[in-house]
Formats: C-alpha cells, structure tokens, sequence
C-alpha cells in the first residue's frame, strides 16, 4: 500500500482557486489592530455574491430577529462588524471550495465553530476567530477526499476498522494527515498565523490558547454528533489543554444545551 508524498498533496493545492481579494483583506483584518472597517464594510457590500450570503445567514434562524436585515451595513449596526466578518470569511471560503460538496463535513465544521465560540467567550478570546478556526479546521480532509479519493476511503476504513482517530490512520494508510495539508492550504490562503497553527496541531494542542479552544470544540462536536467528518470516533480531549482554558463540567453542560439549539447555517456554496 502506497503512502502519499507530501510534494504530491503540495502540487495539488496549486489547483486550489485563489481567494478573492475581499476575503484575503478581511483574514487579513484578524490580525490588525487598526483597520478601515467602513472601508471593509463597503467592499463586502459591494460583492454581490458574497454580500448575499452574509444576509442569508444574518436573516437565518441561528441569530432570530424578528425584522429582516436588508443590506451589509444594516448588519454592522445589528450584529456587530466582528460577526459579519467572520460570516463572510466562512461563507466566501465555503463557496470557493463549493466543488467540494460535503454538506456533513460544514455541518461538523459548523458545530466546531459554535463550540470554538462558546469556549472563547468563556475565556476571553476573540470568538469570531475561535468561530473561523473551528469551522475550517479539518479543511484537508476536502483536499485530501478530492484529489486522492481512494486513499482517502483507505484510511477512512482503517479509522472504522480499528476504531481510532482519523489523523492517526492516515498517516497510516497515507503516510501524510488532513492536519498538515490544512496548514498547507491555510499557509497558501495566508490565514492568520494562529489559524493557521490551530488547523495544524489541533488534535496535539501544545499552549497556543486557540489550539487549545479548537482542540477541545472539535472533541465536543463529535461528542455532541453534529455533522460527521468522516467517522464516528469521539477524540480524546488533552487534559493540559482542558486545565489550561479553565474549564470545567458544569460549564460544559450549558454549552452542549447552546451549541444544540444554536448552530452556524451551511450550505454546499451553491446558490
């Protein structure tokens, strides 16, 4: 059985469609403290595709207002620039991967994010990226399902076979994990760095704190069996990164019950 080479899945990416110029600006704005935000205001607005599916979601069920949201400033004012960001990063991301069409795998990102969110609020990290980290972490598993589509369903056996985590039966089956071509993906798309270190090691969380928040809400979502990534394993969740967010179960009670009623909408990315 042979693995895959990483200059392979590296060669693959250079496929991948570039971000528009809107989203690279809006990652790019996580990470800077002083930003234009009228001016990102009017440049979401002004993209009539991705502005339409901002105020999808604003006028979705997952944020229950009573009177309809009817353009992007509009949705500033209600939700607050951080929410509408992170809304048109997560939907502009998930309609350019839109031919990678796996309604369960957003569904568990999805979860992953409301879990992320909820985590960074009871810590005092930023939710809106704890939300986007959460929602895009497992992203080389799509890379990885597309392009090497047999090996893939290799590993994907092996995981239900021995019943073990998914990263560890692809560097089994595949000699490389959805871990590493993640960060590859989010290196090439130029997420912020702690994005980008929280796709990479969030089944090995070592202290970065939104590793740790990514980390302990995609063991939650599993848990809670919101989408399916590709399997049924519940991860084990590290217990330094469990001590080091300060949680604890009677927290985590509250937080199934939220994330249970309140879930990020998703769609393949087709209109």
């Amino acid at each position: 059985m042979s693995a895959i080479r990483i200059d392979e899945v590296l060669e693959k990416l250079q496929g991948l469609p570039a971000l528009s110029s809107i989203l690279e600006e809006l990652l790019e704005s996580f990470e800077e403290e002083n930003i234009s935000i009228p001016r990102l205001v009017e440049k979401i607005g002004k993209d009539q595709g991705l502005s339409s599916k901002v105020l999808r979601v604003a006028n979705s069920s997952f944020y229950g207002f009573s009177s309809k949201i009817g353009s992007i400033r509009q949705a500033v004012v209600v939700l607050g620039f951080d929410s509408v960001r992170s809304i048109a990063v997560a939907s502009g991301i998930i309609g350019t991967l839109s031919g990678l069409d796996s309604r369960a795998f957003w569904e568990h990102g999805s979860g992953t994010g409301s879990c992320a969110r909820a985590i960074a609020n009871r810590v005092g990290l930023n939710q809106e990226v704890a939300f986007a980290a959460g929602l895009l972490h497992d992203i080389g598993k799509l890379v990885l399902e597309m392009h090497f589509t047999r090996e893939f369903g290799r590993a994907l056996e092996y995981a239900r076979r021995e019943d073990c985590e998914m990263i560890q039966a692809e560097r089994e089956v595949l000699g490389v994990d959805h871990c590493l071509v993640g960060h590859a993906i989010a290196a090439r798309w130029k997420f912020p760095w702690t994005m980008q270190v929280a796709i990479r090691d969030h089944h090995h969380p070592d202290g970065e704190a939104l590793t740790d928040v990514v980390h302990v809400a995609n063991a939650l979502c599993h848990a809670l069996a919101i989408g399916n990534s590709g399997y049924d394993f519940v991860p084990e969740i590290s217990h330094a990164a469990w001590q080091r967010l300060g949680l604890d179960f009677a927290w985590l009670k509250d937080c199934f019950a939220e994330v249970s009623k309140r879930r990020f909408p998703v769609s393949s990315g087709k209109e």
